[in-house]
C-alpha cells in the first residue's frame, strides 16, 4: 500500500482511497479490534506509564500490531485526555484506565467562564507524539486515533446525570457547553490528523443513554 505524506511533510500516511477500495472488494470480514492495553503488558508498562508518555504509549501498539496484525493500527482510547485538557483532575493507576475524579461545572456562568483548551494542556501533545510514532513506524495500513465524543465530554465536565437534566432545565448551559467541547474535539481531530493519523475513532458512549431526537441535537449533529 502506497505511503504518503501528510499535509506538513512530517510522517508517512496511508492512501485512504486504496484502503477502502481494498476493503470493500476483500472477500473475507475485516477486523479492527479496539486492542490497545494488552500491548502494555507485552512491553513491560504500566497503564499509567502508556497514557502519561506518548513514547510507551506508541511502543505498545507498535509491539501489539507485531504479535495481532490488523487491517489497521489503534491508539489508546482514553476518554479523560480531553476532560483533563479542560481542568478536570484525573486519578491515575497502575492497574486501571485512568478516571475524571469530579465535575469543573455545575451552571451557566460557569460554562460562559470555562475557556476551549490549547492543543498544550494536559496530555494532549503527548497523545498526539502517540499518533505521530506509531503513524511513522506502522506505514502498511492505516493508523487511527481516538477521542471522545462531545455529549460524552459534556457529562465529564458538568456530570453525566447533572447534564443529562440540564438538557432539559437549563438548556442554555448544556448547549454552550456541547458548543465548546464540540470546538476543542474538532481542533484535536485536527492535530491527530496533521500528526499523521488516516482517521479518528470518535467513542461517544453517553449518547445511547439519548432518544434518537435528543442524539441529533446533543452528539450527532
Amino acid at each position: 500500500m502506497r505511503g504518503e505524506k501528510n499535509n506538513n511533510g512530517a510522517c508517512p500516511i496511508v492512501d485512504m482511497k486504496s484502503w477502502i477500495t481494498d476493503v470493500i472488494n476483500n472477500p473475507k470480514r475485516i477486523a479492527i479490534p479496539i486492542l490497545t492495553h494488552p500491548g502494555i503488558e507485552m512491553i513491560g508498562k504500566t497503564i499509567k506509564e502508556a497514557v502519561t508518555d506518548g513514547n510507551v504509549h506508541a511502543k505498545a501498539i507498535i509491539a501489539l500490531n507485531e504479535r495481532f496484525p490488523a487491517a489497521a493500527s489503534t491508539v489508546i482510547m482514553d476518554l479523560t485526555v480531553e476532560a483533563e485538557a479542560f481542568g478536570c483532575d484525573v486519578a491515575f493507576s497502575d492497574n486501571e484506565v485512568p478516571d475524571v475524579k469530579h465535575r469543573i461545572v455545575s451552571n451557566f456562568e460557569e460554562v460562559q467562564k470555562l475557556d476551549v483548551p490549547s492543543l498544550s494542556a494536559g496530555r494532549v501533545p503527548q497523545y498526539l507524539l502517540a499518533n505521530k510514532l506509531v503513524a511513522e513506524a506502522i506505514t502498511d495500513k492505516p493508523t487511527f486515533g481516538g477521542c471522545i465524543g462531545p455529549y460524552s465530554l459534556a457529562g465529564r465536565l458538568f456530570e453525566m446525570t447533572e447534564f443529562m437534566m440540564a438538557i432539559y432545565t437549563d438548556p442554555d448551559s448544556a448547549h454552550l457547553l456541547l458548543e465548546k467541547c464540540t470546538q476543542f474535539i474538532l481542533e484535536y481531530c485536527r492535530a491527530i490528523k496533521s500528526a499523521g493519523a488516516s482517521g479518528v475513532i470518535i467513542a461517544e458512549p453517553a449518547a445511547g443513554l439519548l432518544s434518537n431526537d435528543e442524539c441529533q441535537q446533543c452528539s450527532s449533529i
